[in-house]
């Protein structure tokens, strides 16, 4: 049985890209995307999909929110991060988990609602 890795990794923390957001000068969402790549490595390392794009949607959204913080405010950078670094580790202490539940109930919760049918 082949298993695809879903592609489009997030960039990493050295990256042009994550350079140009300046990331680096809000610590508390530097730590936090730093946990969502660790994250979606072990996914990628467990060959996990599900695992691994539920830490791309938290990664993703969380980069989206801050570079266009102009427009969102603050607020749902802030929220994201809080959400992440906030939530109780599961019983084995694996900070992972909570960064798939995070990104599940983004999935889930937000991005879904965008998925529907046009208007009859």
């Amino acid at each position: 049985m082949t298993t695809v890795t879903p592609s489009s990794p997030l960039p990493a923390l050295d990256s042009p890209r994550i350079e140009k957001l300046r990331l680096r000068e809000i610590p508390t969402r530097h730590s936090a995307y730093g946990m969502i790549l660790r994250a979606e490595q072990d996914a990628v390392k467990r060959q996990a999909g599900e695992d691994i794009i539920c830490a791309r949607v938290a990664g993703y959204l969380l980069l989206e929110f801050h570079a266009q913080s102009r427009f969102f405010g603050d607020r749902a950078c802030a929220s994201i991060v809080m959400q992440l670094t906030s939530l109780p580790q599961d019983a084995s202490g694996d900070e992972n988990s909570v960064i798939f539940e995070v990104g599940r109930l983004l999935r889930d919760k937000f991005i879904r609602l965008c998925a529907f049918d046009r208007f009859s």
